[in-house]
């Protein structure tokens, strides 16, 4: 038998709570204060709400662009990738990789359209360029005869060291 005399030893049974909506009174949760009882409660409401802390965790992209949720983001990205392929029931793909550096053929025209007509334009671009091969054709030239030079004179050293 249970002992009634002693409430330390037999603590009175904890009511089970009503549900939320059928409360005789509504929680303060649920009726916030009046702007008469506390006149700086709706912006303290308004500046809480606000507050990046306060938001949800699927809903906050600061918080998801952190580098502690990059696996988290992953696997939302091959989850979201994985359902659209169910949902439309393809079952097998090929995968295509490319660079950004190929363009298309219209664009690639469109560029050296763009290039010929700004050195068309540009008449001192093709005259430094051919002045420059010309140097360039000129150093090549040089270089050979200078060689050829070097080469004759150490013939004419060994002869005469030999003599």
């Amino acid at each position: 038998m249970a002992d009634r005399t002693n409430p330390e030893k037999n603590p009175p049974p904890v009511p089970v709570p009503p549900h939320p909506l059928q409360r005789r009174k509504p929680l303060p949760a649920q009726r916030p204060k009046s702007s008469h009882d506390d006149p700086g409660a709706p912006d303290a409401v308004q500046k809480i709400l606000a507050c990046p802390s306060y938001r949800q965790a699927d809903e906050d992209l600061d918080f998801l662009h952190e580098p502690q949720t990059r696996g988290i983001r992953l696997q939302l990205e091959y989850f979201k990738a994985e359902s659209l392929l169910k949902e439309h029931r393809i079952e097998h793909t090929i995968v295509v990789f490319g660079g950004t550096r190929i363009l298309e053929r219209g664009a690639a025209t469109r560029a050296i359209e763009d290039i010929e007509r700004a050195i068309a334009e540009d008449c001192g671009v093709n005259a430094r360029l051919r002045s420059a091969w010309s140097r360039r054709a000129n150093t090549t030239t040089w270089l050979a005869s200078s060689d050829a030079l070097w080469a004759a004179r150490s013939r004419s050293r060994e002869a005469t060291a030999l003599s």
